[in-house]
């Protein structure tokens, strides 16, 4: 039996909390209900879609989401107090997850001690808890927290009734080493499914810790679509969806075709554009120059692609030509045109190619290579 079989792994999209709070990004209701749409079908069904205290805008958003979607999750980020709380409830939202400083930095910040936030914690589940509600109790700032009270506040946590406990690395200092550690840790005191990972992106590690986190025994972890979110952002959904399914042994289901139609709707609503070289979803992820993988992709596609394009919604895989191509992928650009044509001719081609390269600073699609060998040869 595979090790994995037992667990049930779950990602909770926070694109509308943690990625809406990014700089310049606000989000209406038929952006949230777009955005929703896209995910869900796509396989999410935990939404993180409020901070209640902004307003009863925001909570009437949540109420109408939650009618056009009730068979998703639907939570409510909130400070640590309880008119927070009171707003949640108005919410009407299934889970209310609530935030406490847990490293000595923050709790210097508000003037707490440990013994403050453990006590004010128990407090507050009480109130949170009531008429059978969820709660989720957030760890804020847990990755510079002294291990031993991240321990105790775990635990209490759990307690007290609390269903999960979020783990944040909130400026991203982790790495998948200290992620491993740090789980391996906590995970002698709770189980996988009561820990959820929240990682941030400040040195481009988010995806790789949450993965790390999940293959440590995390079954939860929170992401956000195309990695937005406050600074550098948040571990991205596409892209920690596909490392799970591609990389790892763990079990998920998702419908990884419509990762791309999902990326750019976000990227639409939000004007956060996709980087051509943005993992998963760039669209030059797929573009080939280089005349030494040209070569081998000829042959297998599989020798410098980890996946079939299709398999995300992105656009099938294709050839440039530039400066470091090569005579096999030039031929294979022209196809039917150099179905006769000496290796002598090529080179003389490719090498007017990279002139043209050199001269403007980029590489040119196929088709402009088809038309300019098609004048070449009619002149």
């Amino acid at each position: 039996m595979n090790k994995h079989s037992s667990r049930i792994i779950e990602l909770i999209d926070t694109t509308l909390r943690d990625g809406a709070q990014a700089p310049h990004v606000t989000l209406s209701l038929n952006d949230k209900i777009a955005i929703i749409t896209k995910l869900y079908n796509a396989g999410i069904h935990i939404f993180e879609a409020v901070i209640p205290a902004m307003g009863h805008e925001e909570r009437n958003d949540v109420m109408k989401l939650k009618k056009l979607f009730p068979e998703c999750s639907f939570m409510a980020w909130c400070r640590a107090n309880e008119d927070d709380i009171n707003h949640a409830f108005l919410c009407g939202c299934d889970c209310i997850h609530i935030s406490f400083p847990v490293s000595q930095l923050h709790m210097n910040i508000i003037r707490f001690t440990e013994k403050d936030i453990i006590s004010k914690m128990t407090k507050l589940m009480k109130i949170a808890g009531k008429n059978g509600r969820a709660v989720s109790i957030g760890a804020q700032d847990a990755s510079r927290a002294e291990l031993p009270f991240l321990k105790k506040f775990t635990s209490v946590a759990l307690d007290t009734g609390a269903q999960r406990v979020r783990i944040a690395d909130t400026v991203g200092i982790l790495s998948p080493l200290k992620t491993k550690m740090l789980f391996k840790y906590l995970l002698e005191c709770a189980p996988g499914k009561a820990l959820e990972f929240h990682g941030h992106n400040d040195f481009g590690m988010a995806t790789a810790n949450t993965i790390t986190a999940l293959e440590t025994g995390v079954d939860f972890a929170s992401v956000t679509v195309n990695g937005i979110g406050e600074r550098a952002g948040n571990a991205a959904l596409e892209e920690v969806v596909m490392a799970i399914i591609e990389t790892t042994s763990l079990p998920y289901t998702f419908n990884t075709g419509l990762i791309s139609s999902m990326c750019t709707t976000v990227a639409n609503i939000t004007k956060i554009y996709i980087p051509e070289n943005k993992p998963v979803t760039g669209d030059s992820i797929f573009l080939h120059k280089s005349g030494i993988h040209c070569h081998a992709l000829i042959k297998n596609r599989k020798a410098y692609e980890p996946y079939n394009p299709e398999k995300t919604g992105h656009t099938p895989s294709r050839f440039c030509a530039g400066t470091h191509s090569g005579i096999n992928g030039l031929r294979y650009m022209l196809g039917d045109d150099a179905q006769d044509v000496s290796e002598e001719i090529l080179q003389i081609f490719l090498d007017s190619i990279k002139k043209i390269a050199r001269a403007q600073k980029r590489s040119l699609p196929e088709e402009e290579v088809r038309m300019i060998f098609r004048g070449s040869v009619s002149t």
